[in-house]
């Protein structure tokens, strides 16, 4: 006897859960951000192993987050730093660093601006930037031009501090925790791949492909003990490619042995490669980060004449957002 075709329907509803709860499982994540204020604090923690030796670090990092109405889009602004729960311009001034401090910790976290899609547009002000920084850099310039070793800075300078370079690493910093995410609509547990770049801080060279994976976990409660699951968790793995970036410090370590006094020294590098493991918790309607748990793990392998070693760096950071009342 053959059985009935609304009776096989229901036992395939009931074995995948039906398709309500099925279409539930799919989210839109919508970007909803708007002006407001926050204080973020970030705490971290560094493990730097070399040749079995390893030193622990301990620190902690905090700001001010100021999102206002820029064009149709939103300006993200930074102030207020400290470091271990003091002023940074305070600790610098006491060291004798104190001027210029406001613009180092500004080019440390430059501003930018995103559009109403939640997608990166740029830098805010990037002459102004520059010419910060130039100052900020000029001393130290200084020195090092009488030790010859000026062309060397100006490279490693331009590489970093360009409106390319500065702009790709801002962006990619952003998409990973917000832009990547906006627009997107995702099943929870599913994982999609996004590919981007990322310029190697002072090493002169083409920026590095960068594949991320981003995945929905799933909806959570805002904070520990609420009831109420209006946020989600949201985990995204970057690394960018190993050997374009083994290539790249290669190459560039290459080039300073034989420019500043290296010659004879066989250096090479042998491996190279970067993880970064974010696990975002965020408001399910707007996208605005409440914590964010970060893993960075490095390691590089060094050939230097006939002797190799192994350099490893994890780096734990746990940074919270304390929004405002709007």
């Amino acid at each position: 006897m053959k059985t009935p075709l609304p009776l096989v329907l229901t036992t395939l509803l009931v074995a995948t859960g039906g398709t309500a709860e099925l279409s539930a499982q799919s989210i839109t994540l919508d970007f909803g951000w708007t002006p407001g204020v926050a204080t973020v604090t970030a705490t971290s923690n560094v493990t730097a192993g070399v040749m079995g030796q390893s030193t622990e670090i301990d620190s902690s990092t905090g700001y001010r987050l100021t999102v206002t109405e820029d064009a149709g889009g939103l300006r993200l602004s930074h102030s207020d730093f400290t470091f271990n729960g003091s002023n940074i311009e305070e600790l610098l001034s006491e060291a004798g660093q104190g001027e210029g401090a406001s613009e180092m910790m500004a080019n440390m976290q430059p501003d930018i601006l995103v559009d109403g899609a939640g997608q990166f547009r740029g830098l805010v002000d990037y002459p102004a930037l520059r010419e910060s920084m130039e100052a900020m850099l000029a001393k130290t310039r200084v020195e090092l031009e009488a030790q010859g070793m000026a062309e060397m800075f100006d490279e490693m300078m331009e590489t970093s501090m360009s409106e390319e370079a500065m702009s790709r690493n801002a962006k990619l910093a952003w998409d990973q925790m917000v832009g990547f995410w906006a627009g997107r609509t995702l099943r929870v547990g599913e994982t999609v791949s996004v590919a981007s770049e990322m310029v190697v801080p002072m090493v002169p060279g083409e920026p590095v492909r960068v594949d991320t994976e981003l995945e929905l976990v799933g909806r959570v409660p805002c904070a520990d003990g609420e009831a109420d699951d209006g946020c989600l968790e949201l985990v995204s793995r970057a690394s960018p490619d190993g050997e374009e970036l083994r290539n790249l410090m290669d190459i560039f370590i290459a080039g300073m042995m034989e420019q500043y006094g290296g010659t004879g020294m066989e250096m090479g590098i042998t491996e190279m490669s970067l993880a970064t493991h974010n696990t975002l918790v965020v408001e399910a309607e707007t996208l605005r980060p409440l914590r964010m748990e970060s893993q960075v793990d490095m390691t590089m392998g060094m050939d230097m004449m006939g002797m190799t070693q192994r350099i490893q760096n994890r780096q734990l950071v746990e940074t919270r957002f304390s929004w405002e009342p709007s």
